[in-house]
C-alpha cells in the first residue's frame, strides 16, 4: 500500500509539473516517455518547470532569467523534423545538442560576468538534457521511441 501511494504521489508530482511542460521538446511516444521527457527536457533555459528549477541554483536562476531565456524549442522542432525524414538518429541527436548549445551562446553573448555565468550554466544544463534525451537503458529510451514512431 505504501509503495502504491508513493507511486501515485510521484505521478501527481510529475503531472503537476506538466503545466509548465515543454511544448516543443520531449518525446510524446508512450505515456511514461512523455512524462519523463517532458519533465526533463524544457523549451527554455532557465527552465520554467518547477521540476527542473532546482537543477539551477536560485542565484543563477534569477541572474539568468534577468539576462533572458535561451529558447531551446526551435532546436527540438528541427530535431523532430530530422526524425520524420529518417536521417540517422545519432546525427539528429548530435545536431539537437549543437543547436541547444548555439541557443545558449546566442542568448548569453555579452562579455559581462552575469552573461558568462549564464552561458556556462546553460551549456551545462543542455549537456545534461542531451544525456537525458539520448538515455537508453533497461528498455527506457525516449529518443528511440520517438525515432521509431516517426518511421511509422
Amino acid at each position: 500500500m505504501r509503495v502504491q501511494r508513493a507511486v501515485y504521489t510521484m505521478i501527481i508530482w510529475l503531472i503537476s509539473g506538466l503545466a509548465y511542460s515543454a511544448e516543443n521538446c520531449g518525446s510524446k511516444e508512450g505515456f511514461y516517455n512523455e512524462l519523463a521527457a517532458t519533465a526533463l527536457i524544457p523549451d527554455c533555459f532557465p527552465p520554467e518547470s518547477p521540476l527542473l528549477e532546482n537543477l539551477v541554483s536560485s542565484a543563477d536562476y534569477n541572474r539568468c532569467a534577468d539576462q533572458g531565456f535561451a529558447f531551446l524549442g526551435r532546436a527540438c522542432r528541427i530535431h523532430d523534423r530530422c526524425y520524420d525524414v529518417q536521417i540517422d538518429k545519432n546525427y539528429c541527436d548530435n545536431r539537437l545538442r549543437s543547436e541547444w548549445q548555439q541557443a545558449c551562446r546566442q542568448t548569453y553573448n555579452e562579455l559581462s560576468f552575469d552573461s558568462q555565468i549564464c552561458k556556462l550554466a546553460c551549456l551545462t544544463f543542455v549537456e545534461i538534457s542531451s544525456k537525458a534525451q539520448t538515455y537508453n537503458r533497461n528498455g527506457i529510451c525516449p529518443s528511440c521511441d520517438a525515432y521509431e514512431g516517426a518511421a511509422q
